[in-house]
């Protein structure tokens, strides 16, 4: 499109000056010109006015402005160093012209020069001289004004140059002439675009920097920053070069130096955008080649300038390559490749515009698009990354989005309590080997004769029946504080982290549990459906809680002694044919409640009436279990029970206390004939019957001296 373009609307500019002379009706005392062309050129001499009008054919040399004074249109050989004058004359300048004032403006001589008009010096810039050593370079641009006086027809413009230290002499851009007020607008117009480009460039290359500096993995951001900063330093050094007015040799080198970062940072990040299109290894050539550039700033300008047209060359194959990536994104259609190749091509119609219309070709009439052709380009990347970071921002929506389920599936299998109980705070910093001594309390639940029931249902049905009842069960576990750690079958084990009220916690668990079991079993009723029963049995005490398995298969768990009790309760309540047992380490301090031959744990809550009522909770035995030698004493809670089952415990249990204390003093004759009374008043309490079997054998087997009134479980 930009070859079309420029075959199609691209022509010579027209040049003003024409063998050192320019011809007055050119100008309109309106618009500006460019004085550009070919300048007589005298080599090595400063003229005066007169020595000038006096010049011969064979003294001088044509020399194109723009351009330096060694490729003059004789082709004479002259040193890119040293000094001489450059000569316009203006003729035929209208009447209208007189007593006005003109401005011309000059911008990029190398390196120091004084412009001389009709004989009067109107403006220098550094010091001439005809020897290096005296030479002091200054590459700021002037605005200088003259006026042409009454009568005046004729003009002679001299500028005597001298360059010492640049690449070559000579005038990098075409000076420009034109009425005081238009100069001086169009000036003041540039600086302010200037200004604006170096602004816009920095505020975005300080936006990406400090986005770079929350993301730090992201080295595209930080590449782009460079570029923008590196650009917008440019643009003062180029253009109306403002920088210019501070020391030349600093300043100079610093173009340069700008110049080559620019180029190493172009095809880093491009390689960061789209690493399959262009190679690491390259970018990393690019930039040590650049960087060997720029360790020749440390010469002198005389040297370090020779290597400009080298760097060109190498520049143009950058260029090649850059180019070639961006063409490949296009065809390849990489995500957000439209905007990418959009602001490449933008800045290189812009830049090449620029670069035709200083060779003297124009392409749109206007000499100064670069600054918004790079305007452009930066503009369009800064879009290019934006879009890629809100794609990856939804992208990592998307993941925290799919981690958080994942988080909340796992969670399923592994409780968020166990987590905090571990002083972790997510699932990810769990480690094997975690683990935890604290005191909890520990709570069991057992499907009475569910391998009997399963034997009539299928596998489906089973699963669907666990999974019914398990879900109108946990919620009340939740509910009280506490947490699942474990479904294994039919059975339940949940524990109750130490705090106020976490033993009641536990026992008012298992109450709503039983109480939500008879809405269940009414509604199996209503069905046909066999009834369920369960047990429950609960102890307190340290819990050890951590992690086991391996790096590839990890499980949490709770072990200890206060575990295995807590399980050997449950199984007791098969044995009393109770449904919920605790433990006098459950009670803890509550010796209203306390039955005979049992003493106080030294750990509980004083206020446990609260939860199961002044008449809820009855002792029950005093066991020794299986392998263990402390006896425990086993409570039974029925304050879920009918208001008949009730009324009949609590008005026999002084007969049973006193049952209970005669079978402890080993009056086993009046303690069965108390319990045979009890067992035929209330056939349905299993454990008067227990009692009475247990004093009879005793009856008949009495037990030796050291019998504590203990029953041991084998």
């Amino acid at each position: 499109m930009m070859l079309l373009s420029c075959s199609l609307s691209c022509s010579r500019e027209e040049q003003t000056v024409e063998d050192g002379v320019l011809d007055g009706a050119r100008i309109d005392g309106q618009s500006i010109l460019r004085l550009n062309g070919p300048w007589k050129f005298v080599p090595g001499r400063f003229l005066s006015p007169e020595e000038a009008e006096a010049l011969g054919e064979e003294d001088y040399v044509r020399t194109l402005i723009p351009g330096d004074w060694t490729t003059n249109l004789e082709k004479r050989p002259i040193s890119s160093r040293g000094f001489g004058t450059y000569l316009l004359k203006v003729r035929d300048l209208p009447l209208f012209y007189e007593n006005r004032t003109f401005a011309i403006d000059v911008r990029a001589v190398s390196t120091a020069y004084r412009l001389i008009i009709d004989g009067t010096t109107i403006a220098r810039n550094g010091s001439l001289a005809i020897e290096g050593r005296h030479s002091r370079p200054d590459g700021s641009r002037r605005i200088s004004l003259f006026q042409i006086d009454a009568g005046q027809r004729e003009s002679l413009i001299l500028f005597h140059v001298s360059n010492y230290e640049d690449l070559a002499g000579g005038f990098w851009s075409a000076p420009m002439m034109g009425p005081e007020e238009e100069i001086i607008a169009q000036s003041q117009r540039r600086t302010g675009l200037d200004f604006l480009l170096f602004g816009s460039l920095m505020i975005m290359g300080l936006y990406h920097l400090v986005l770079y500096l929350h993301r730090r993995g992201s080295l595209e951001l930080i590449l782009f920053a460079g570029l923008c900063m590196t650009l917008a330093v440019r643009s003062l050094l180029t253009g109306e070069r403002v920088l210019y007015q501070f020391d030349w040799f600093i300043v100079h080198r610093l173009e340069y130096l700008t110049f080559f970062l620019s180029v190493a940072l172009v095809p880093a990040y491009f390689e960061r955008i789209y690493p399959d299109e262009y190679s690491r290894r390259i970018g990393h050539g690019i930039a040590a080649i650049c960087g060997l550039f720029a360790l020749s700033l440390f010469a002198p300008a005389v040297y370090y300038t020779r290597l400009l047209v080298p760097f060109q060359i190498f520049l143009i194959l950058v260029i090649a390559y850059c180019l070639s990536g961006v063409v490949l994104s296009a065809w390849r259609r990489r995500d957000q490749a439209f905007l990418f190749v959009s602001g490449s091509l933008v800045f290189c119609f812009a830049a090449l515009n620029d670069v035709l219309y200083n060779i003297g070709i124009v392409m749109t009439g206007e000499s100064n698009l670069a600054p918004v052709g790079l305007i452009a380009f930066v503009l369009f990347q800064s879009s290019l990354l934006a879009a890629m970071f809100a794609r990856a921002f939804k992208a990592v929506e998307e993941l925290t989005m799919n981690l958080k389920r994942q988080s909340d599936s796992f969670a399923r299998f592994v409780p968020g309590e166990f987590i905090q109980v571990l002083s972790r705070t997510d699932v990810s910093d769990v480690e094997l080997g975690d683990a935890r001594n604290i005191p909890m309390s520990v709570f069991f639940s057992d499907i009475r004769q569910f391998t009997e029931m399963s034997e009539h249902l299928g596998a489906q049905e089973i699963i669907q029946f666990l999974n019914d009842y398990l879900q109108r069960v946990e919620p009340h576990i939740t509910g009280n504080g506490g947490f699942v750690d474990k479904f294994v079958g039919d059975a339940i084990m949940a524990l109750f982290q130490d705090r106020i009220r976490s033993r009641q916690d536990s026992v008012k668990a298992g109450l709503d549990i039983l109480t939500e079991l008879a809405d269940i079993n009414r509604m199996r009723a209503l069905t046909g459906s066999r009834p369920i029963a369960i047990g429950i049995g609960i102890h307190y005490g340290n819990v050890m809680l951590g992690t086991i398995g391996s790096q590839t298969r990890l499980d949490t768990t709770a072990v200890g002694d206060t575990v295995n009790t807590a399980a050997r309760i449950e199984t007791l309540t098969k044995l009393y044919r109770t449904e919920m047992l605790i433990s006098q380490d459950v009670l803890g301090t509550q010796t209203d409640l306390m039955g005979p031959g049992t003493e106080a744990s030294e750990t509980g809550d004083r206020d446990f009436t609260s939860v199961v009522g002044a008449d809820g909770i009855r002792p029950l035995d005093v066991v020794r279990l299986r392998g263990k030698t402390r006896p425990i004493q086993i409570y039974e809670v029925f304050q879920h029970r009918s208001e008949k089952d009730k009324d009949q415990i609590l008005k026999q249990r002084p007969r049973f206390e006193e049952g209970r204390l005669l079978y402890v003093n080993k009056d086993f004759s009046g303690a069965a004939a108390l319990f045979r009374d009890l067992a035929r008043t209330s056939p349905s309490e299993h454990v008067y019957r227990l009692y009475y079997s247990r004093a009879r054998r005793y009856e008949e087997s009495p037990p030796g001296d050291d019998w504590d009134g203990v029953h041991s479980v084998r």
